[in-house]
Formats: C-alpha cells, sequence, structure tokens
C-alpha cells in the first residue's frame, strides 16, 4: 500500500469517536467544525503526511487518555532519518472552539508554517487563539518554532513536559516551548529541556480595540533545564 492508514480524505462533519486502529492520516488540513466534538481514545496515532497537514479544531477536540496508551500526534514517517522539527502544522484551536481537553498526549515535529513564513495560522504544535484547552500530563517534544502558542488564551497547562524546541534552519524566530501572547493562563507543575525558550511573555495586538493586552500568566512549580533562557522576559 502506499500508506498502512486509515485516511482522512475530507473534513470532520459529524461528531466522531476513533478507536486504536492503524494510524489515522491526514493528508492536508481536515476542519473540526464548530459544533463538533471529535474525540479520541487512548491508543489512536493521528499521522500527518507533511507539512502542509494539519488538524484545525473550530469546535471541540477530546484527546483524553488517563494512563497507557498515550495518544500520539505525529508525521506520518516520523521513524526517517530526514524527519525534523516542523514536518507537519500542527493542531490549531480556533476563537469559536470549546471545551478541548488533551491528557496525555504525545505530540512532535509539529510547527511548520504554512506554505511561507509569514502565514502564521499554525507554526506551532499546538496554537490557541482567543479560547482555552485544558493540556494535562503530556509530552510536547521535537518541533519547530513553538511547542505550545497561547494567543490571548487563558488554557491551562498541568504536568507537562517541553522537549527539545530549537531553532530550526528557515524558520525565521527561535523557538518557544510555551509563548504566551497575552492573556492568563495557567502552567504549572511542567518540565522545560533543551529548549531555546521555556516560556516566552509578550502582549497581544487586539485589531478591533486596537489595545495591547498584556502577557500575565500565572506560573507555579515549574522547573527548567538546558534551555537557552528559561522564562523571557
Amino acid at each position: 500500500n502506499q500508506f498502512n492508514a486509515i485516511i482522512f480524505a475530507s473534513d470532520i462533519s459529524k461528531d466522531m469517536v476513533l478507536n486504536p486502529d492503524l494510524p489515522y492520516l491526514i493528508r492536508n488540513i481536515s476542519i473540526v467544525p464548530e459544533n463538533i466534538t471529535l474525540t479520541l481514545e487512548p491508543g489512536v496515532i493521528m499521522a500527518f503526511q507533511s507539512n502542509w497537514s494539519g488538524l484545525e479544531i473550530k469546535g471541540t477536540l477530546k484527546a483524553i487518555a488517563g494512563s497507557d496508551p498515550t495518544i500520539i500526534f505525529r508525521p506520518y514517517h516520523y521513524d526517517k532519518d530526514w524527519i525534523l522539527p516542523g514536518s507537519w502544522l500542527g493542531l490549531r484551536f480556533s476563537k469559536t472552539s470549546k471545551n478541548s481537553e488533551l491528557e496525555n498526549v504525545d505530540i512532535s515535529f509539529g510547527g511548520a508554517f504554512y506554505g511561507n513564513p509569514s502565514d502564521q495560522n499554525f507554526y506551532s504544535a499546538i496554537k490557541v487563539e482567543q479560547t482555552s484547552i485544558s493540556l494535562k500530563n503530556s509530552i510536547i517534544q521535537k518541533n519547530a518554532n513553538n511547542g505550545v502558542w497561547l494567543v490571548n488564551s487563558p488554557s491551562v497547562i498541568d504536568n507537562v513536559q517541553f522537549l527539545e524546541h530549537s531553532a530550526v534552519t528557515g524558520f525565521i524566530n527561535s523557538a518557544k516551548a510555551v509563548y504566551v501572547q497575552g492573556g492568563k493562563p495557567e502552567i504549572k507543575n511542567s518540565f522545560f529541556q533543551d529548549n531555546y525558550y521555556g516560556i516566552y511573555i509578550d502582549k497581544w495586538h487586539n485589531e478591533e480595540t486596537k489595545e495591547d493586552i498584556s502577557g500575565e500568566p500565572f506560573l507555579e512549580n515549574n522547573q527548567f533545564e538546558g534551555n537557552v533562557k528559561d522564562v523571557f522576559p
């Protein structure tokens, strides 16, 4: 077979539960529409064909594995020597998304830009824009640009390992394990190792109100090791 996988050829059109099976392959950008829930059971593997592949959640994503087996998001060709950070786009939660939860997930080698570096619709393994998610007990590793990018988001990150997010040739920004761009997320009990920036805090400009919103994360009991800069500024 060209792909040993279950291929998604279109968007998610109705509530859906995926059980462990062959990897589920996304070849382009698949969309979970508003008011639709995609549920991933423990042991599910979501594979992405290329740096044009990603998952955009306008509705709800439930990926909860209370214990092993983990739910995995990775490139389809994850085991090849030529796979690098930025081999697929990532997960993008838009502002209509609500009640999304990720627990005991492993997300790796994402963070590509879509087409060219000026398009930052993804640019992160997980991007959360003006909404919130819960991310717990997980591993976010070896992604380009950003591990998690929170745009004016009150998300909760609890007991997550952020590993090896570093500058990649061809990408314009130094990598950030967690990029807080405005808003008041909670980041606690997490471990940051061998990243360029551990946590990067910045303001966010609201184009509608023309105001700048500062990043004011609540940080508690996080540990840092081997990062170029643990927390900036």
